[in-house]
């Protein structure tokens, strides 16, 4: 629990793509990044166009760590988890409330602030009686409540936290330097006393 008598915040996760060729899944993304931004919330960004990079990076090991447990929705007309997940989508506790225009909906029904403070399931909106860690299903509707993103991720910035369009977590260390350049000054240092004693 957060203060004395409320729920601690949900989770947050923004599933969305930055790859501009996708105009509809891109302006969708930003919408709802403007959306949470204006509500104050921190909001953990997963971007699915970083699977077009190479090497392995965090968004996209949890991508497919979602993909394989069923977590996320998939793209209309594809199938099941072999397809591509549907972007934008958001996630409270993991559960997947869908797009913008389900955010939208939520808004409208005067629903979204209870579900991103934690006060209303976000499967079928029924009250919450308890934080994710007290009560990991909805008495509602029975569905799994729980944090998609490991704590230790958000410490160390593997993954993007944003709150009013700032990132508030540091960036990922281990990219600060792949140690080649380490490397390298230890390369030199062990050739130059060679070439001082020549």
């Amino acid at each position: 629990m957060g203060e004395e008598g409320t729920l601690a915040a949900a989770e947050v996760v923004l599933i969305m793509n930055s790859f501009r060729s996708n105009r509809r899944a891109f302006h969708d993304s930003l919408r709802l990044r403007k959306l949470l931004d204006w509500r104050l919330v921190d909001y953990i960004v997963v971007d699915i166009n970083s699977e077009m990079h190479t090497g392995e990076t965090q968004d996209r090991v949890l991508l497919e760590h979602w993909k394989t447990y069923g977590v996320l929705r998939p793209e209309p007309g594809t199938e099941g988890n072999s397809g591509r997940c549907m972007t934008p989508q958001v996630l409270f506790d993991g559960i997947s409330v869908g797009g913008l225009l389900d955010v939208q909906d939520l808004e409208e029904e005067d629903l979204l602030d209870g579900v991103i403070d934690g006060q209303l399931c976000p499967s079928c909106q029924t009250a919450r009686t308890g934080s994710t860690d007290e009560q990991p299903n909805c008495e509602g509707c029975g569905a799994a409540l729980f944090k998609l993103v490991p704590r230790e991720y958000l410490a160390h910035g593997a993954v993007m936290v944003f709150r009013a369009g700032q990132r508030v977590n540091e960036e990922y260390q281990e990219y600060e330097g792949d140690g080649a350049e380490e490397e390298g000054e230890q390369a030199q240092a062990a050739e130059e006393p060679e070439t001082q004693n020549e």
